[in-house]
């Protein structure tokens, strides 16, 4: 083989090595860019969560929702103490009925 021919045959061998990476540097262009499409559905879709448990919760304001979570929290509290002294009452009052 002359040394033309073995130039030639190691251009025909880049060349064909450009066009492999050229081809998978566009897929992977083409894959960078659906991801980025599907991130930027992402955001909006996480964004609008957001927005519907905000307006779910009542509050947009996290202080203030921490507020209202606590006061429903304790409002919880006293109404399950409330239920237990009822439970008592009642407990007695059919007790003391069953006596008579």
């Amino acid at each position: 083989m002359t040394e033309r021919d073995e130039t030639s045959e190691k251009a025909r061998v880049y060349k064909n090595l450009e066009v492999k990476l050229r081809n998978e540097n566009r897929e992977y262009q083409e894959k960078v860019a659906r991801l980025n499409s599907d991130q930027y559905l992402l955001l909006k879709e996480i964004d609008n969560l957001n927005k519907v448990s905000n307006s779910l919760s009542g509050h947009n304001n996290m202080e203030q929702k921490i507020r209202h979570l606590n006061k429903l929290k304790a409002e919880n509290s006293k109404l399950k103490e409330d239920k237990i002294k009822l439970a008592e009452e009642l407990t007695k009052a059919l007790d003391q009925r069953d006596s008579y």
